[in-house]
């Protein structure tokens, strides 16, 4: 019997994923499209067909359809390759991931829109018709070339546009997908006591926390929200997430992941007793119903006392902006934040760092890697993949939440602390899949390389914002602007970003250490929170103040700064960095000499040019910023 190679594919997937005001949003997005890409996969071997790309086998959502595990990360890509035999129809592989979509909404409407429909204007239409009207389905089918030429049909297929895209809806527009409608059907003019009281009674059912005020949200946009919540939600999709160990119900948030490195160190059995006192006067503070239960297994924290509480409450800046309706009585603001203070006190720990970090990696150049090897590229992801669940498997050492990790796409959510390294552990791991896949297929081994993107962003900044400036700096700063295999680091402000800085990885030597500028940052940073640290807290700021003006010329006004990025000579600001620490008595030639070196490896960090990796020519004030941020910032133990 003949084959025929089929490609597939989902979208779309930035309406869908990235349109999110949480970070439970992002994971719901993420994990519901790989959960139906699986579908379509299963549908296509269901019918005779085999998946070529990726390798599935293995992939544990793939193998959660199949009944085995309770996997609560998304790992499959929204497109496929796979051999079909002669007559295969694709449409059944659509069928079934209209199928399933059309389940999961049906449960979500029963379980908590149907109870409040009456109160609104045709909602059950606007609900039917968005359910029905979202997915864009593509495929295309053809005999084998032979050659890898197949895999431009998708792009070229998509040029040949058979889905016609919706016009704009009427209507009063989703406060987070705004192309679609929101559901109650009333508009904010003329009818806003009616709207008003169908959102009302819509957080009666399923609670302010995941429904706050001012949410007017459209179906697909509650479909992410509430499907981890649904009660029957083994029978919708066919296993729980996460099984009975992750609460996805209760998706940790980036308010919480910032305190993380604070609630580690509360956590010690001898505070138990201020940690208590502080969960009691947060729940006589605030109105039933606003204690959050965080899935605190992932980070192997206590299920009781502040580690199970909302995200904001375990920030001052957090509970200033609390609604003030929330509270039980009039002081209630002053009496919590009083709380707050005494808990810190009492565990002798500073304030915990308002930031958390976003990760974002991403593989360079695979689709020349699959013209080049396809089957090395397959095992290799593969292989990456699951390395990469395993690196955030609850309880991991870097206190991280893995949102997706697939194929060659990793997004995840770390503290301040941790974040860099990890990523440098991460791209580790990407060498180590691909030496691996080299190694069973047996081919020669590819030159396969990866660029990240951190954002260390403010809580409050909204979470749309963070994805927009990682992806800007991972496609325009670490892979266009610095040549591939690179990391970006950005300080996003609720003002803009403040400083942002880009090196490749390594300049991986024949002999010797390799220079890792991303780690000497972390380096510097964690030395100057101890007692007796190198540079002094404001000599960073001094050094840009008193010089960056000489070298207007270089600056460079990147999109989303407040401020443009200052660069100045290199070899003239080494030597101006040397006078600078020389002043000091407490430092001889040598050591002045150590520093400076150490300081230029981040100032000058690595790029691809004609020549190959070398230092910038250009000095980088923001990498002094950037240190000084992160040792304001992180929550490491004083000392190198």
């Amino acid at each position: 019997m003949s084959t025929r190679i089929l490609h597939f594919t989902l979208g779309p997937v930035q309406a869908f994923v990235a349109d999110a005001r949480r970070m439970r949003d992002f994971w719901a997005g993420s994990f519901l499209l790989s959960w139906l890409s699986g579908k379509a996969m299963q549908a296509v071997e269901k019918d005779g067909g085999t998946i070529v790309f990726p390798e599935v086998e293995s992939d544990p959502l793939f193998k959660v359809l199949k009944g085995q595990g309770t996997p609560h990360v998304g790992s499959l890509p929204n497109r496929f390759k796979a051999s079909v035999p002669e007559g295969f129809e694709p449409a059944t592989a659509r069928q079934a991931v209209l199928d399933a979509w059309q389940k999961l909404a049906d449960a979500v409407w029963e379980e908590f829109v149907q109870p409040v429909a009456a109160k609104g204007k045709d909602t059950k239409a606007i609900w039917d018709r968005q359910v029905g009207n979202f997915w864009e389905i593509a495929w295309v089918v053809g005999p084998d070339p032979g050659d890898g030429s197949d895999g431009a049909w998708l792009d070229r297929r998509k040029n040949w546009r058979s889905h016609w895209p919706a016009s704009p809806e009427e209507g009063d527009k989703c406060r987070l997908m705004g192309f679609w409608q929101e559901i109650s059907g009333y508009t904010r003019l003329g009818q806003k006591a009616k709207q008003d009281a169908f959102w009302q009674a819509m957080q009666g059912e399923v609670g302010r926390l995941n429904l706050r005020q001012d949410e007017r949200l459209c179906a697909i946009a509650l479909i992410k929200r509430l499907f981890p919540l649904l009660e029957n939600i083994q029978d919708v999709i066919g296993f729980r997430p996460g099984g009975k160990s992750i609460n996805v119900r209760n998706w940790p948030s980036n308010s919480y992941v910032a305190a993380l490195p604070w609630l580690k160190k509360i956590a010690n059995p001898s505070h138990k007793t201020a940690c208590d006192a502080y969960a009691n006067a947060a729940a006589k503070c605030l109105k039933e119903g606003f204690l959050d239960k965080i899935a605190t297994d992932l980070f192997d924290l206590p299920h009781s006392g502040p580690f199970d509480l909302n995200g904001y409450l375990l920030h001052e800046d957090g509970i200033r902006v609390w609604p003030e309706e929330d509270f039980r009585q009039a002081n209630g603001r002053a009496t919590l934040m009083a709380a707050l203070k005494t808990l810190r006190k009492e565990t002798e720990t500073d304030a915990p760092s308002e930031f958390y970090a976003l990760l974002k990696m991403d593989g360079d150049r695979i689709g020349a890697l699959l013209r080049q090897d396809a089957d090395q590229v397959k095992t290799g992801l593969a292989i990456f993949t699951r390395k990469v669940i395993d690196c955030f498997k609850p309880g991991n050492k870097a206190l991280g939440v893995l949102i997706y990790a697939g194929g060659d796409d990793v997004l995840a959510m770390l503290p301040v602390d941790t974040a860099i390294v990890a990523a440098h552990d991460i791209r580790r791991l990407y060498d180590e899949a691909f030496e691996e896949a080299a190694r069973q297929t047996g081919g020669k081994p590819l030159s396969a390389t990866m660029s990240a993107a951190i954002v260390f962003a403010q809580f409050k900044v909204p979470l749309r914002q963070v994805m927009r400036v990682a992806e800007h700096q991972l496609d325009a700063i670490a892979k266009e602007r610095n040549g591939r295999d690179s990391l970006a680091l950005c300080a996003l402000k609720p003002g803009g970003v403040a400083c942002e800085w880009v090196s490749r990885w390594s300049d991986a030597p024949a002999q010797g250490d390799p220079n890792r500028p991303g780690l000497e940052l972390v380096r510097i940073a964690r030395n100057m929170r101890g007692a007796d640290p190198d540079f002094a807290a404001g000599f960073f700021h001094k050094l840009r103040d008193r010089y960056a003006s000489l070298f207007h010329d270089l600056s460079v006004q990147d999109e989303g700064r407040s401020a443009p990025a200052q660069f100045g000579d290199a070899d003239l600001m080494k030597a101006l960095v040397k006078a600078e620490l020389a002043r000091s008595p407490d430092f001889d030639a040598g050591t002045v000499d150590k520093l400076v070196e150490g300081f230029m490896r981040v100032a000058r960090p690595l790029r691809r040019d004609g020549t190959g990796v070398r230092p910038d020519d250009r000095f980088s004030f923001d990498a002094g910023l950037m240190i000084r941020f992160l040792s304001q910032q992180g929550r490491w133990e004083a000392g190198a």
